[in-house]
């Protein structure tokens, strides 16, 4: 699951939080998975905060019925979901890479070398 969640947290050129930040949807993304208590299987977790923007737009439409007008709240979480599909989706079809599967050992081995000399 970690190759998952960093690939996902991951904030370069294509990545899903570059284009939601591009598009002033989120600010960032956090990624993260629990065992649960049947053996085999994880829940993994996806958390964006959002902007302003993100949340939804407030318009106004005009009621011709009654010659007045009525906020609407236009939820955009439908698209971010679609958004962070679609990076999955990607990363589905063109599998693990093996750089970046390296790139994860070299930083976990460094961090278990840190906590090591730390006694944690």
């Amino acid at each position: 699951m970690s190759y998952v969640s960093f690939l996902i947290h991951h904030e370069g050129v294509g990545s899903s939080i570059f284009h939601l930040k591009k598009l002033g949807l989120a600010l960032d993304i956090v990624c993260s998975s629990r065992a649960e208590s049947a053996p085999g299987f994880q829940i993994f977790s996806i958390d964006i905060d959002l902007t302003i923007q993100g949340l939804g737009e407030l318009i106004t439409l005009e009621k011709k019925m009654f010659h007045s007008f009525v906020p609407l709240f236009l939820e955009r979480w439908q698209e971010i979901v679609y958004i962070i599909y679609q990076y999955v989706a990607m990363m589905r079809q063109e599998g693990p890479k093996e750089r970046i599967y390296d790139e994860q050992k070299v930083r976990i081995q460094k961090r278990r070398k840190v906590l090591i000399r730390c006694n944690i």
